[in-house]
């Protein structure tokens, strides 16, 4: 119980302590019924966006605070809450970010080795300027993914590869305010694909990775507490 404790409270307190700079979804295998996951994670976003007069390049990386929850084997839900100062020194800013999502894993198929599953994950990200000097963003993320995973047991470690195709919008839009209109980028290229490997330790202590290919390579690294 002790350690258990200790597990969540350092999970806890590296993702509060390191501000997030973008929005991101939390994609990963389907859980078994009545499993909750509690991680920290850390996520590149590397998109090409544009609209009729301008483009943008977004190519930033966020800190979140991850929760999965096995409702049934049939269905994953997953949430991200998420909320840090951060000061851009070059721009002479201080923001506030605000960040929340929620998304969905359906079992599709199984069988003794493979499981078939599909996703649908959306979160927003709000950059708010404390000075009032400046503009606001508020970022859209959403990904939908047709996933196949398969998991095996060496010793006491368990492993899960997964993997599949995916589409992933993402947009940013400028609030209007301070002699500011609004403006909105958003993506052109949204089909991509995900690979990603979940290292479960102990039956409790797991590591993550996986890469999301949508324009360019985009990594994804956390850990994370099961119970």
């Amino acid at each position: 119980m002790i350690k258990t404790r200790i597990a969540i409270l350092m999970t806890i307190s590296i993702t509060l302590l390191v501000p997030s700079l973008a929005p991101a979804q939390v994609l990963g295998p389907l859980l078994p019924r009545g499993t909750v996951e509690v991680g920290a994670q850390v996520r590149w976003v590397h998109r090409d966006l544009e609209n009729i007069r301008s483009t943008m390049v977004v190519d930033q990386y966020d800190f979140s605070l991850p929760v999965r929850y096995g409702v049934s084997k049939y269905a994953t839900l997953s949430a991200e809450l998420f909320s840090a100062d951060e000061g851009f020194h070059s721009l002479e800013r201080d923001l506030r970010y605000y960040l929340i999502g929620i998304g969905l894993h359906a079992l599709l198929w199984k069988n003794d080795d493979y499981i078939l599953s599909a996703g649908a994950h959306y979160t927003e990200s709000f950059i708010r300027d404390k000075t009032g000097s400046f503009f606001d963003l508020t970022h859209f993320s959403s990904t939908t993914i047709l996933q196949l995973q398969r998991s095996f047991r060496r010793r006491k470690l368990d492993i899960t590869v997964w993997g599949g195709p995916l589409l992933f919008y993402y947009n940013v839009r400028r609030e209007a305010g301070n002699n500011y209109s609004e403006v909105s980028w958003g993506t052109t290229d949204i089909f991509g694909g995900a690979l990603g490997l979940n290292l479960l330790f102990h039956d409790h202590y797991q590591f993550c990775y996986n890469i999301i290919y949508v324009d360019y390579y985009q990594p994804r690294i956390g850990f994370s507490y099961r119970f």
